[in-house]
Order: C-alpha cells, then sequence, then structure tokens
C-alpha cells in the first residue's frame, strides 16, 4: 500500500515536473527575447543588477575598472576626448556604461569636466534615474578631479585603474566566500532528488515485475 502511495505520487511529480520545466523555459526564452529587443528593459534591468547585495558591489567594480583602464591608456596615447569616451564605454561590454558615458560625454562636449560629469546623476529613463556613487566609486572621482586640476589626468586615472584592480581581487574573494555555503545546499538538495529519484524508480520498477 505504501509502495503504491509512493508510486502514485512519483507519477504526479513527473507529470507536473513536466509542465513546470516547460513553462519555466517558456517564460525564460520571453523574457530574453525582451531583453534583446527592447533597450529601455534591458537599461532597466542592468541597473537594478547593481542593486543585488555583493553581486551588484562586484558588477559595478568589473565595469569601472575596464572603464577606468581603457580611459587611462587612450589619454596616455594622445586619442581625442570623443573618441575616447566612445571607446572606453565599449569596452566595459555593458549596456548600462555605454549609456552613462554617453552622457559623459556630452558634457565634456559642452565645457563640463570630467570630473563634474561623472558626479551627476545619470537618466536611466523618463522617470529614472541613478545616483553617481551608485555606478562610480567617490574616490576614482575624487583622483580625476585631483588629476585635471594638476594636468596629470593620466597619471592619475592609470593609479585609479591599479586601485580598482585590488578592490575587484578582494571583492571576488568575498563574492567566493559568501556564495560557497549556498553552493553546498545547492548540492545537497540535487543529489538528495537525485537518490530520490533513483529510490522511486527502484520501487516502480518492483511493482511492475
Amino acid at each position: 500500500m505504501a509502495n503504491g502511495s509512493v508510486i502514485a505520487y512519483q507519477r504526479i511529480y513527473s507529470a507536473m515536473d513536466g509542465v513546470f520545466s516547460f513553462g519555466g523555459f517558456v517564460l525564460v526564452y520571453f523574457f530574453l527575447y525582451l531583453l534583446q529587443t527592447n533597450f529601455a528593459l534591458r537599461l532597466r534591468f542592468h541597473a537594478h543588477l547593481l542593486n543585488i547585495p555583493l553581486l551588484g558591489f562586484v558588477l559595478q567594480l568589473a565595469a569601472v575598472d575596464r572603464w577606468t583602464h581603457t580611459l587611462s591608456v587612450l589619454v596616455q596615447t594622445g586619442v581625442p576626448w570623443v573618441e575616447a569616451l566612445h571607446r572606453t564605454g565599449e569596452a566595459t561590454q555593458s549596456v548600462l556604461y555605454q549609456w552613462v558615458t554617453i552622457q559623459i560625454k556630452d558634457s565634456v562636449l559642452s565645457g563640463s569636466a570630467l570630473s563634474t560629469a561623472l558626479s551627476h546623476p545619470f537618466s536611466i529613463s523618463a522617470t529614472y534615474a541613478l545616483p553617481a556613487h551608485r555606478l562610480f566609486p567617490h574616490d576614482l572621482i575624487q583622483m580625476i578631479a585631483t588629476g585635471e586640476e594638476s594636468g596629470s589626468l593620466d597619471t592619475f586615472l592609470s593609479a585609479s585603474a591599479h586601485l580598482l584592480d585590488q578592490r575587484l581581487a578582494q571583492a571576488l574573494t568575498s563574492l567566493t566566500l559568501w556564495m560557497e555555503p549556498f553552493l553546498v545546499v545547492f548540492l545537497g538538495l540535487l543529489n538528495g532528488g537525485v537518490i530520490i529519484s533513483l529510490y522511486l524508480s527502484i520501487l516502480q520498477l518492483g511493482q511492475v515485475i
């Protein structure tokens, strides 16, 4: 009787699992399709990723690190500001930072200093803006301002880039340590599910025989 109940439960679970798996696949596919076709949604999605505890901080540091390194190299080689900022935005490989860099470039072209352009909130949509500190660390903006005042912007950008390298390495280490308990729990649940599935299959086979 107990085996019959377990087998019945296993059949129901298998049927529902197929339905939920298909439904989940459809939802994920539809969401990814919207992200690819709707720029505003993709921009908001990348902006909200920065709000995820620790992971958002790592994503911010990774993008800013690439942004600072690229701009530092381009400034040192004498590339004009417009082209340098355009290439810098593309180098981040982030649609959010590409969009923000366009706004920074427009501010610089209108006569603002780079540090001033980095200090203003960045428009994500008509009703949503990100404060500067959510995208660029305050000390980076201060270093750039000091470099502009002293005429050694390339030197201060290079120093900031190396400092960001160290911060990113520390943040990745912290993220790894933070994820370890969740990975252990996930693997335990996964292994438990596999064992239960095997056990139910053996029971079903025994019932058939």
